[in-house]
């Protein structure tokens, strides 16, 4: 499968648009310029430009942290503001920072968009009635909240504390659970508490084992005893990610690593031709999991608005026997956009992260990217059913 992956292909499509005729086909000019009118024609003119903090959704509406609060219905076409009115504080200027979805609730860090400062964090159902999350002030302070993360089934929240000493700003963070909604507690309150690791991005469940990524860091166990590592790599990571029952570690060098970071991909060498660097990927399976499930790993500029000289888009995996050793590109039948599609939509773009949903047998996919605003992708739930293509929202 050497130089097989898709931006390779995608390369040659771009030559094939460089040097093609003028005529309608699947790479043409004229094709490409139909397209994009198409992918554009419903886009929300503030998401522009923007880098989206996150997508939830509550009963049938589907909202988006893009500076305030956004919301689209199932069947709209286009995004509009959340007047958002929250408990005691009544309505005002909040930005959003952070949000996840659990079950029919989301939740949502919100802050003072003047001021800057964390207000706490929120569930609704509807968009429109907020209860405040007992974040136990006397462990947790709010304006040192920094995002949500969820497993899937319950609510975390990191925080970061920065102090200074001679001119030197040090930042140290923590890991915060809410069970069923009830006050944060520490997730380990010795190791979580104010340690000195990275950025916790993600955190996934396999069985009662916890696994999140942090930085240079990765932190594994149960509550109450969860262990810090710093793994020999030489790079940061991205996220953590079940596939098929196994933990894998993204990282920012371009690889995937098992679930204690001592083993990298080796398939990657055949991507190295351009410098990858991995952010919080998503499992998307629309039937029979054996042929129809694919892993996406997004490709992130680090930091954020360096420069974009590296293997930026994504890349498509058969999730199916997904592992170090056997990672093998998505073939056609799998796949979520035409070679053509992502080539005019998110080929070079810094994606930090995906997240999809469930609409019955349908899925909506989102990439939320690095200055490029946001994408979505929706699946018919059709048998063998069809992808529509990345569009911008």
């Amino acid at each position: 499968m050497k130089r097989t992956r898709l931006s390779l292909i995608i390369a040659a499509a771009a030559l094939a648009l460089a040097l093609g005729s003028c005529t309608e086909g699947p790479v043409g000019i004229f094709a490409s310029v139909a397209a994009e009118t198409d992918i554009n024609k419903w886009a929300t003119d503030e998401f522009k430009g923007t880098s989206p903090n996150f997508v939830a959704k509550a009963g049938s509406t589907y909202y988006a942290g893009v500076g305030g609060l956004w919301k689209r219905n199932i069947g709209d076409s286009s995004w509009t503001t959340v007047n958002v009115s929250l408990p005691s504080l009544g309505t005002g200027n909040y930005a959003a920072v952070s949000g996840i979805t659990i079950g029919s609730t989301m939740y949502v860090l919100f802050a003072d968009a003047d001021t800057k400062a964390k207000l706490g964090i929120y569930s609704s159902t509807n968009g429109s009635t907020w209860t405040e999350v007992d974040v136990a002030t006397a462990v947790i302070t709010k304006n040192e909240l920094s995002h949500l993360m969820t497993d899937g089934n319950d609510l975390f929240a990191v925080t970061a504390q920065v102090t200074e000493t001679d001119g030197e700003k040090i930042t140290k963070h923590s890991v915060y659970r809410s069970i069923g909604g009830a006050a944060f507690a520490a997730l380990d309150g010795t190791s979580l508490v104010n340690a000195d690791i990275g950025l916790p991005t993600s955190i996934v469940n396999d069985g009662g084992t916890y696994y999140l990524s942090a930085g240079e860091y990765i932190v594994t166990g149960t509550a109450g005893s969860m262990t810090v590592t710093n793994p020999a790599t030489t790079s940061a990571f991205g996220s953590a990610v079940i596939v098929n029952g196994l933990v894998f570690f993204t990282g920012r060098d371009g690889k995937i690593y098992n679930d204690d970071a001592s083993v990298a991909s080796g398939v990657f060498s055949d991507y190295n031709d351009r410098d990858y660097s991995f952010g919080i990927p998503v499992v998307v399976s629309t039937g029979n999991p054996t042929t129809q499930t694919t892993l996406l790993v997004p490709s992130r500029a680090y930091p954020q608005g360096s420069e974009r000289d590296q293997g930026l888009g994504y890349l498509e995996f058969d999730a199916t026997g997904f592992g170090t050793t056997s990672a093998a590109i998505a073939d056609t039948s799998r796949r979520v956009s035409t070679l053509n599609n992502y080539f005019i939509t998110l080929d070079g773009k810094s994606v930090k992260q995906f997240i999809v949903f469930t609409e019955g047998d349908a899925r909506r996919l989102y990439a939320l990217t690095d200055g490029d605003g946001l994408w979505m992708n929706f699946f018919d739930g059709g048998t063998p059913g069809s992808w529509t293509g990345w569009r911008r929202e």
